[in-house]
């Protein structure tokens, strides 16, 4: 009996149930938390993107490369 023939017989019920109830528990779950958090946290998290690692948005600057003519 090959795997196809294994998987073909083999009921996924159960299995599509429990992926979707580990679904929703972690998203309320995660929901839950972002929501539950001060305020000064999530003003934070909406600066992330904007600060990079060092936390300094004015220092972060992006260099382009440099070109041909640059030599």
């Amino acid at each position: 009996m090959s795997f196809k023939d294994v998987l073909t017989q083999m009921d996924t019920t159960a299995l599509t149930t429990a992926g979707l109830v580990l679904f929703v528990f972690v998203f309320a779950a995660v929901t839950l938390y972002a929501t539950t958090r001060p305020p000064h946290q999530a003003d934070r998290w909406s600066r992330i993107p904007l600060t990079g690692e060092s936390g300094d948005a004015a220092r972060d600057t992006v260099t382009p490369p440099p070109t041909g003519e640059d030599r």
